[in-house]
């Protein structure tokens, strides 16, 4: 006996959620709720998670909004800023939404002092354990 569906639930969501879903859609002229697998469709919903995260949204929420399991929400935001860095026409689109939702360049702000942040920690690590080796040798 198969066991019967049961009816998604409706994820409420706010003003700023609904308008930057507007505004990724319209750039990226695609529905990010489709479960279309196209570069477009997935790029789309890259940027949309992607923004929603800097917002402080949480990965469960993204995914029960976008029908998507939260660990391909956690795929988007942790390789976002590689893809911005290797397509400049997603990058484009992202500054584009970016711009319109936010309405000046904070985005790409954002996308710098994340990346020179990880910069900073990687040569702290570094640092800190070519001392330790420096101190050993003495």
């Amino acid at each position: 006996m198969k066991k019967e569906k049961e009816p998604k639930k409706v994820i409420e969501i706010d003003e700023k959620t609904k308008l930057l879903k507007e505004i990724v859609e319209r750039v990226f002229e695609v529905d990010i709720l489709n479960k279309n697998r196209n570069r477009a469709f997935v790029d789309a919903r890259l940027v949309f998670c992607y923004i929603m995260k800097d917002r402080g949204v949480a990965f469960n929420y993204l995914g029960k909004l976008l029908d998507k399991h939260h660990a391909t929400i956690i795929h988007y935001v942790r390789t976002a800023e590689g893809y911005f860095k290797s397509d400049p026409m997603l990058k484009h689109k992202y500054n584009q939404v970016c711009d319109e939702f936010y309405g000046n360049e904070i985005c790409t702000e954002n996308l710098e002092v994340s990346i020179s942040k990880k910069i900073i920690s990687r040569l702290t690590e570094e640092n800190e354990k070519l001392h330790f080796e420096n101190n050993n040798l003495l």
